[in-house]
């Protein structure tokens, strides 16, 4: 009798580990077989500092391969003594090109103006920025209606394309 308990002893341990290898092997197949494609952070706050400070705040960070989503784009930057707010409902940062698109209502405001524009497409790498798209700059003093803007941000340049300006306080 204590050598049948032994043997089913031996037989059940023996089982209960290749039960269990299998297992283990069938978890490394499932895992390795698993492909994330999204990565998500809601009710974001990402801060920089280098020669540059910057302040992003946003809704909803995703990350989907060469692409960085963001909903609800609010950004405060400070250069030396150069300041700026840009806001925009959608952003999407193409990775592997430094491009950012900024989608529907973008706003960039400085001390001095304020620009409203649907859509703009910033090339980080080079420091501008464009558009085709209708364009309103405000100021104290004037409003700017124009199709198209250029930003040179580098060399501090923009140009307005098909531009109408109406003076205040003349």
């Amino acid at each position: 009798m204590k050598k049948n308990i032994v043997s089913l002893s031996i037989i059940f341990l023996t089982a209960v580990f290749i039960l269990n290898e299998i297992n283990r092997y069938i978890l490394e197949e499932k895992l390795s077989n698993i492909k994330y494609s999204d990565a998500q952070i809601d009710n974001f706050l990402l801060i920089g500092k280098n020669s540059d400070s910057f302040l992003l705040r946003g809704e909803r960070l995703t990350e989907r391969k060469d692409r960085i989503l963001i909903d609800i784009f609010d950004l405060d930057y400070l250069r030396g003594e150069e300041k700026f707010k840009i806001q925009a409902e959608k952003g999407i940062y193409f990775k592997n090109r430094n491009f950012l698109k900024l989608i529907k209502n973008v706003k960039i405001e400085t001390e001095e103006f304020i620009l409203k524009t649907p859509h703009l497409n910033i090339y980080t790498d080079k420091r501008i920025a464009e558009n085709n798209h209708n364009v309103i700059l405000l100021s104290d003093k004037m409003i700017t209606r124009g199709k198209g803007v250029f930003i040179d941000l580098k060399n501090e340049k923009m140009i307005i394309k098909n531009a109408r300006t109406v003076f205040r306080g003349i």
